[in-house]
């Protein structure tokens, strides 16, 4: 089991394409494997993922996960992600001051 990465994003893209000893190229021949469209993603734009140029999209985190055999909760951004999901989920649930109101229940010492 890979713990998840602390890093932002890129770094934690080129951690697990180097740890698998996986090129732009050899990541894209594998996302085109794994994408059900037989589509995947393009070298040139894993590259720029890795390099920071591009944010990567839910799907292509899901997409590239897969490739690399993690958990897309293995990314960060994809844990954030979760997260705000969730946070609009409970504010359109309950109503925004219950969410600041447990929010700040948490803050305090107990």
């Amino acid at each position: 089991l890979v713990t998840p990465s602390r890093k932002p994003f890129p770094e934690a893209l080129r951690e697990v394409m180097e740890r698998q000893g996986l090129s732009f190229r050899g990541l894209a021949d594998l996302t085109r494997s794994v994408d059900a469209k037989g589509k995947g993603l393009s070298h040139g734009y894993i590259g720029h993922l890795a390099r920071g140029v591009a944010r990567p999209t839910v799907e292509n985190m899901e997409l590239i996960a897969r490739a690399v055999g993690v958990d897309p909760t293995y990314f960060r951004e994809y844990r954030e992600h979760l997260a705000a999901v969730e946070a609009r989920r409970l504010v359109s649930k309950v109503g925004l001051d219950r969410v600041m109101e447990a929010l700040r229940q948490l803050d305090r010492p107990s």
